[in-house]
């Protein structure tokens, strides 16, 4: 996508690689838009709630923490989502309106 100057959508639980469950927003390349979800997708909060096993692996890989995550998506667990967006190196950033 980066030869021809197109610009592609990274989605932190719709990684572009098949082995990944979740992409890492610091390795977003610049010609990218980041998000924490599309119209298709659940937001945070929902998504955080939906699946307590995905949510756990989650807490482990991402987060690095062998502690079992919070029920509920906590202000932390927020904080934490988007200020990996806020500093990834995509070109623009983009963050739905949601509500927990």
């Amino acid at each position: 996508m980066q030869e021809p100057g197109l610009i592609g959508l990274s989605i932190q639980r719709m990684p572009n690689e098949p082995d990944l469950e979740f992409d890492i927003p610091s390795q977003y390349s610049y010609i990218t838009v980041c998000a924490l979800s599309c119209h298709d997708w659940s937001t945070l909060c929902a998504w955080w709630e939906e699946d307590e096993e995905r949510t756990r692996r989650y807490f482990k890989n991402v987060v690095r923490s062998d502690l079992l995550p919070p029920d509920q998506c906590i202000l932390k667990i927020v904080y934490f989502i988007l200020q990996q967006h806020f500093e990834s190196p995509s070109m623009w950033a983009i963050f739905p309106l949601q509500i927990c």
